[in-house]
């Protein structure tokens, strides 16, 4: 059963909205004969932590272990995610770089090739504080566009965690 965490201190997982082994095209038909799409009422009772994560039977998602970000880690994305709401670039920056801080691990992530990729990580100095974050392979790996919408996913609950 893949379900965020509805937690402030511990870490959470989270299938990206674009994993190709979510279900999508789901129907259910109602009572007058129509057919309706269920996936976005189950993506997002699935995003509040009220539901399972809508996935096509016998598929497995790639599932991000995400930690809830501490005041030094937060420090090293300060100066993307104050760029962020103004700059659609920045903006994707603050994603990546939020996404990058946050990670702890990773289930079910493959390269071009199919072959399995481990997540591994880089330590930056570059700040007051040495941070943990994804090296560039494992970003590579992840892609830009996932690693976009896992690291919204994370500044999205900025707000709810502890400093």
């Amino acid at each position: 059963m893949l379900r965020p965490a509805n937690t402030l201190v511990t870490s959470y997982t989270f299938v990206s909205p674009l994993d190709p082994a979510l279900d999508t095209e789901a129907e259910e038909e109602l009572p007058d004969g129509t057919k309706k799409r269920t996936f976005p009422d189950r993506w997002q009772r699935y995003l509040d932590g009220t539901g399972e994560c809508p996935v096509r039977a016998g598929e497995k998602p790639t599932v991000f272990t995400l930690r809830h970000l501490r005041t030094a880690e937060r420090a090293l994305l300060d100066r993307y995610v104050a760029r962020a709401v103004s700059d659609s670039s920045e903006s994707l920056a603050a994603c990546i770089a939020a996404f990058a801080v946050a990670l702890e691990s990773v289930e079910n992530l493959s390269d071009a090739e199919g072959k399995a990729v481990k997540a591994e990580f880089d330590v930056d100095t570059n700040g007051i504080y040495p941070v943990r974050i994804a090296s560039q392979k494992t970003l590579d790996a992840v892609g830009h566009d996932v690693a976009v919408s896992v690291g919204r996913r994370v500044i999205e609950r900025l707000s709810l965690g502890p400093s």
